[in-house]
């Protein structure tokens, strides 16, 4: 069985019946610039077996780990369009990642207890967004006023990653601090705010900034699938 075959076993809905699907053999091309930055993701990529995959005209990669007899793992990532909202202070460690990795867009084989688990959408230039919308920041500043707490700054959070459930993954685009705004205080991995409403915002446990994250999520791969027959 091929990868490609191999990820349609766990992500059966990627292909539609009338789809146009081409697959060829491809790599990961990692500048010196990325592997310094992250270098704990540039060791898992490496380890990566890589496949072209065009579908409908829009070109993905299929990235796969193989770890005999224990399974195989991947991660599906969508090229980004050369245009994405300029307008937005997107930092320049993310630009670098995004350029190797594009739009993170779907994992199988992972543990639900990993940052890249039931993703929407996660590291893509083209889908990040100021702070969690009119919306959410209007149901947020009610849990504020409820609960006589001062609200954070938000004038600089950008969104760059968002859960299938809708919670949103930010950072600062000064600072590179990372929040989520989780309307759904369950989850382990969330760490209160002092201060702040529950099912708002929270840190997530032992990560400060963006580059974390990315080396954090990196380091979970790399402890599943550096592994020995």
């Amino acid at each position: 069985m091929n990868d490609f075959n191999r990820f349609l076993t766990h992500v059966p809905w990627f292909v539609a019946p009338n789809d146009i699907i081409k697959c060829s053999p491809s790599m990961v091309v990692m500048p010196e610039l990325f592997v310094q930055t992250f270098p704990i993701m540039a060791r898992l990529l490496a380890k990566a077996s890589v496949t072209s995959v065009h579908k409908n005209n829009i070109e993905y990669k299929l990235l796969t780990w193989h770890c005999p007899p224990n399974g195989s793992w991947g991660w599906l990532v969508q090229k980004e369009p050369e245009t994405y909202a300029t307008e937005l202070n997107i930092t320049k460690n993310h630009k670098i990642l995004c350029s190797v990795i594009g739009n993170l867009i779907e994992t199988y084989n992972a543990s639900d207890a990993f940052l890249s688990n039931s993703m929407n959408f996660m590291f893509s230039l083209s889908k990040c967004q100021a702070g969690i919308g009119p919306i959410w920041d209007e149901f947020y500043l009610t849990r504020c006023k409820s609960e006589h707490a001062t609200p954070i700054n938000r004038n600089n959070l950008i969104t760059f990653a968002m859960e299938a459930g809708g919670h949103y993954i930010l950072y600062d685009y000064i600072s590179e601090e990372v929040l989520t705004f989780n309307t759904d205080p369950g989850y382990a991995y969330l760490q209160s705010i002092e201060g702040q409403p529950s099912a708002t915002f929270y840190t997530i446990k032992g990560i400060r900034t963006f580059t974390d994250y990315v080396e954090t999520l990196a380091q979970q791969w790399l402890d599943l699938v550096d592994c020995q027959p």
